[in-house]
Order: structure tokens, then sequence, then C-alpha cells
């Protein structure tokens, strides 16, 4: 599976749910590669905002946010922050992935 890691340790994250339920990290709106607001899915902005208060809404060390393509796809609003080591693979910086 493809992911696009969103924070990285050390990042502050949320959800602003008055502005649609979009992910912020570092008091910014994420955009997805269209430059679009990346939205959680509603029924999931519960488990976001529980991981939000679990980690006072700072990433820890060695732990990463990540985003699928696809609103439906499971992603760290589903499953929250994931260790770096369960990574698997290479970092591609998004303009390499091309057209």
């Amino acid at each position: 599976m493809l992911k696009r890691i969103i924070a990285v340790p050390g990042d502050s994250f949320d959800v602003k749910d008055s502005l649609g339920g979009m992910w912020w990290v570092n008091h910014k709106p994420v955009l997805d590669p269209s430059g679009n607001p990346l939205r959680i899915p509603p029924n999931r902005k519960g488990m976001v905002l529980m991981y939000v208060r679990q980690f006072k809404g700072l990433l820890p060390e060695g732990m990463v946010l990540v985003s699928a393509s696809q609103s439906h796809m499971h992603d760290s609003s589903l499953f929250g922050p994931i260790p770096i080591k369960q990574l698997l693979g290479k970092a591609i910086p998004a303009p390499e992935l091309g057209p």
C-alpha cells in the first residue's frame, strides 16, 4: 500500500471540525496533492480526536501519521499514529511521482 506521510515526530496535529473535518499539522491545513484540504471522513473524526487527546496534539517520537489517497482507505484517520519501525520501502518525494 502506498501511503503519504503527513506528520513526523514532534509535529503538532489536530482536526478542525468547524472547517469540515480537516487535518491540521503544525497549525496549517494539510493539502492533498491537488492542493485541496485533506478531509477526514465524518465517521472517523471521533477516532482522530481521540488520538489528539491521547497524544496531547503532539506526535510522539518514533511515530508518523499517514494518509491514503482516498477517504475510504486505511490510514491514520482509522488506526492512528503508526510506529516508524512498521514502515516498509522507501520515501519518494511527491514531485518524483510525476503525472
